[in-house]
């Protein structure tokens, strides 16, 4: 029955043959899972390219956007309307193409490893004996061992941000600034201007514009370099921006028996070291992107701030998800996190309540 809805799902004459082999009764399923997922291999090395040039393209773009935007704040024409209504029109025409070249690399990006990892995850799968019972279901014998295989476990995660929950400030601008120097990181603050403005107007994401800035202020610095700067920032710097009462609070989890997990969308660079003097367990980070040694200037997949908080949590905990997660935020890009968790607690909207399990 199988073969034939799989048959007929294809539509084409002989594309059945050629993806499962002659039709049978003892099919390779797991053969056929294999195939495509080899043949993602090539699917990066077509679309970099392609890639690289939207990116060129957007960045371009936003700078004339951020241009025209400015320019068509200050000028005044009273003799000459239709001068201040060609620079709207043009500005929004550049602010509509920046919205449209965003829109495919958001949609291929990652789509290679996602796929992958599904299909991976189909390949690896076992086949699974279910035991008949008084409350299977008629219809889909099993199906209720299935959902008690992924319902909710035993575990209890604590979850926290970084930057201002349990730091005083921002982490990412005083490494930066310790790392190259205060004249090097203002010049970088003052090239990446264009892009932190199209960010503040919604027109370019907070990974964008972060990855922007890191590349104007370190430049095609060798990882080894970069990370010798991080572990002198940890040992050195970083202990004064903590908040004792927060070290204070992991440790309480982890008294509990809690999984303790940092998720931050400052680099996992140098968070990673910190993390391991601090007692977590996990750590859930942006990461910035190398390649034969030396940062590119890009960031290695999404910034990790907002919605991305709750996506990397699930994909970390996979199908053990925590029976209670708690979770300790400071601002809007904890939101998505804070909602997930039921129990939380956001700086400034109230003092920190103890721990109730």
């Amino acid at each position: 029955m199988m073969a034939g809805m799989l048959a007929q799902a294809t539509r084409k004459a002989g594309m059945f043959e050629r993806w499962f082999g002659a039709a049978s009764g003892h099919v390779d399923y797991r053969a056929a899972l294999g195939a495509p997922k080899q043949s993602l291999g090539f699917f990066p090395r077509r679309t970099e390219a392609l890639a690289a040039k939207v990116r060129h393209a957007e960045e371009n773009l936003v700078v004339v956007l951020a241009a025209l935007s400015a320019v068509s704040g200050v000028v005044r024409a009273p003799d000459d309307a239709g001068v201040e209504r060609t620079l709207f029109d043009r500005r929004n025409i550049v602010g509509q193409a920046v919205q449209q070249i965003r829109m495919p690399p958001a949609q291929l990006r990652g789509l290679d490893e996602r796929v992958t990892d599904l299909l991976s995850r189909a390949v690896s799968c076992r086949p699974i004996r279910f035991r008949a019972g008084p409350r299977e279901s008629a219809i889909f014998p099993g199906i209720s061992s299935l959902s008690r295989r992924f319902s909710m476990t035993d575990r209890i995660v604590a979850a926290f941000d970084f930057d201002g929950t349990i730091t005083t400030t921002d982490s990412f601008r005083h490494f930066v600034r310790q790392a190259v120097g205060t004249p090097r990181f203002t010049w970088a603050g003052l090239r990446a201007l264009p892009w932190i403005v199209a960010m503040k107007v919604g027109l370019l994401s907070r990974g964008d514009a972060k990855a922007k800035f890191a590349s104007f202020a370190f430049g095609p610095i060798r990882e080894d370099a970069l990370d010798a700067q991080a572990r002198t920032f940890v040992d050195g710097y970083l202990p004064r921006l903590v908040r004792p009462e927060m070290l204070e609070r992991i440790r309480e989890h982890r008294a509990r028996g809690h999984e303790v997990v940092l998720v931050s969308a400052s680099p996992s660079l140098y968070l990673e070291k910190w993390a391991k003097t601090a007692g977590f367990d996990t750590v859930l980070a942006t990461r910035l992107a190398f390649e034969r040694g030396v940062f590119t200037g890009r960031l290695d997949g999404e910034n990790c701030w907002g919605p991305q908080k709750v996506v990397r949590l699930r994909g970390w905990w996979g199908n053990r998800p925590p029976k209670q997660l708690f979770a300790y935020g400071d601002s809007r890009g904890d939101k998505e996190m804070a909602e997930l968790a039921n129990w939380s607690w956001i700086r400034g909207q109230g003092p920190m309540p103890p721990i109730g399990d």
